[in-house]
């Protein structure tokens, strides 16, 4: 029996450029909750058995971390879940704003305050280092009380240029207000990354609130969930994660440009445990939220609604020339790692893109993103 090669293309070409055709998801709620508590025991299993753990790791400070940065960070996972969006919608934005700025800086400032109330050096020496960042000859919590802010401010200032600007799809748009709102909204906490261990789970969160509700696209929109739509979504994924392997295999035996240690294989159980969330819930998820859900979303929303006098292929297929634009931009962040990491990039940006838009949800390319990472990363090493 002949397959229609053609015919077949076309359909994978409409499985793409499709909407979602429904959105419940069942146990995102439960999703949530298991991961905090996969956050926590990675917190605490680094902690005890990190290659250089801390002297000041205690059991007090080991539980306080940990527990906070399991809570901090699931408040990712929440707000990925319908309960999520119509909380902070019924909560903050009918009254505008300014509440959404505060709440990224309560968390901040509520570790802060605890930790100095139990007297742990991890957190005082946070905040001994602020006095380099703000030149005021005061207390490091002044200092403090001046960062967050500057914090809310900023954040304040984006949510208003986004909640003013989210009407009109246009390239201008994109470029010159919702980006940059974004960007405002989320800078501070990505520079409190270097004071405070394992920020991103106080940044991470504002730039989802910034993106999914300020700018009035929503949770919909951007197909902002973690978990997958239908079986079929994870045979896909499986599918494309097979692919990237073999790719990977063939690139590296063609070249000769990587050597296989079988790092992953030969290291603990514990190291393994940490590798797998920090793969999976760190960099995969960020990097996804980012690419996929953010940047790749807007572009093809810019290409969709271009006003062009005759309808061309930019129009009907936005979405797959967006996932190729953005492995490219994808690629090209990866460029400082040389040039042939930048080119897997780019194969990898390309098999991300076409999971997240088959499956509609961030399931398949976080998946593909962790774990091929893992797989790859940890066991063959680029030579020179």
């Amino acid at each position: 029996m002949m397959i229609d090669r053609k015919k077949c293309l076309h359909h994978i070409i409409r499985q793409i450029e499709r909407t979602p055709y429904r959105w419940k998801i069942a146990n995102e709620a439960y999703f949530a909750i298991a991961s905090s508590v996969l956050i926590i025991l990675y917190t605490a299993n680094t902690l005890l058995y990190g290659a250089n753990p801390p002297p000041w790791s205690g059991w007090g400070y080991i539980v306080y971390h940990s527990i906070f940065t399991g809570i901090s960070f699931s408040s990712v996972l929440i707000l990925a879940t319908p309960a999520g969006e119509t909380w902070v919608c019924n909560a903050f934005l009918r009254n505008g704003t300014f509440g959404l700025a505060l709440i990224p800086s309560t968390v901040i400032l509520s570790y802060v305050a605890l930790g100095i109330a139990l007297d742990f050096p991890a957190v005082h020496k946070s905040l001994s280092r602020l006095e380099g960042l703000i030149l005021v000859d005061t207390s490091a919590l002044f200092n403090l009380f001046l960062f967050l802010l500057l914090i809310v401010l900023s954040a304040r200032f984006g949510f208003y240029l986004a909640k003013r600007n989210h009407h009109n799809s246009t390239f201008t748009r994109l470029l010159f207000k919702d980006l940059p709102a974004i960007l405002i909204a989320v800078a501070p906490y990505l520079l409190f990354q270097e004071f405070v261990p394992l920020a991103w789970c106080f940044s991470t969160p504002l730039a989802i609130v910034v993106m999914m509700y300020a700018t009035g696209l929503g949770r919909k929109h951007f197909f902002y969930s973690f978990l997958p739509r239908s079986a079929s979504d994870i045979v896909v994924a499986i599918l494309l994660l097979c692919g990237g392997l073999g790719l990977f295999t063939a690139v590296a035996w063609c070249l000769g440009t990587f050597s296989y240690t079988g790092t992953l294989w030969n290291i603990p159980w514990h190291e393994v445990y940490s590798a797998s969330i920090v793969w999976l819930y760190i960099v995969g998820i960020s990097e996804e939220v980012i690419f996929r859900c953010c940047l790749l979303v807007l572009l093809v929303d810019t290409l969709r609604n271009r006003k062009t006098a005759t309808c061309n292929w930019t129009t009907k297929y936005p979405m797959s020339l967006g996932i190729i634009l953005c492995s490219l931009l994808f690629g090209l962040v990866h460029i400082f790692h040389g040039l042939t990491f930048a080119l897997l990039a780019v194969a990898a940006g390309l098999l991300y893109g076409l999971s997240f838009a088959l499956g509609k949800t961030l399931f398949g390319p976080v998946l593909l993103h962790g774990v091929l990472n893992m797989l790859i990363l940890m066991n063959f090493r680029l030579l020179a």
